[in-house]
């Protein structure tokens, strides 16, 4: 019966040394990535832009869900954004949306995405298609996105 005892004892050891590190990984990028939204909220995109870069490099090797991706890439694409590096922020909304697009239809969000991407095509003077943007946007709060609010 002992040796039952201790062969479990060791088991959850090793399991456990596996996974400590990867939840304090997990833990230190949801440490970093707040970090990184409170210096994008005081307006210190340089800071925010890099921290988030850091959460991104992080992610490779820390699991996570699609919906956190989704959060994550969407922080780098404002951020870009605000920093006026616009062709690079477009490029991060573009795969925001894919990823979003392979969520669970309950889970889906355009709403934040659609009006970031609708001010980056107002910046470029792309009006056409921040205005097709916009109405995606209005469409989606009209289907109940979470998000609406916001």
């Amino acid at each position: 019966m002992r040796r039952i005892f201790v062969c479990i004892f060791i088991a959850m050891t090793m399991l456990g040394a596996d996974l400590t590190p990867a939840l304090a990984q997990r833990s230190l990028m949801g440490t970093l990535y707040s970090s990184g939204v409170k210096a994008y909220e005081k307006g210190n995109y340089r800071d925010a832009l890099r921290i988030f870069r850091q959460c991104e490099e992080m992610a490779k090797t820390t699991r996570h869900s699609q919906g956190e991706k989704a959060y994550l890439l969407y922080s780098v694409a404002e951020t870009l954004r605000c920093t006026g590096q616009l062709k690079e922020s477009e490029d991060y909304y573009k795969q925001v949306i894919a990823v979003v697009d392979a969520l669970p239809a309950r889970q889906r969000s355009y709403v934040l995405v659609f009006n970031g991407l609708a001010l980056l095509y107002q910046a470029q003077g792309k009006f056409t298609e921040a205005e097709t943007l916009l109405k995606q946007s209005e469409e989606s709060s009209r289907k109940g996105d979470p998000n609406s609010a916001y």
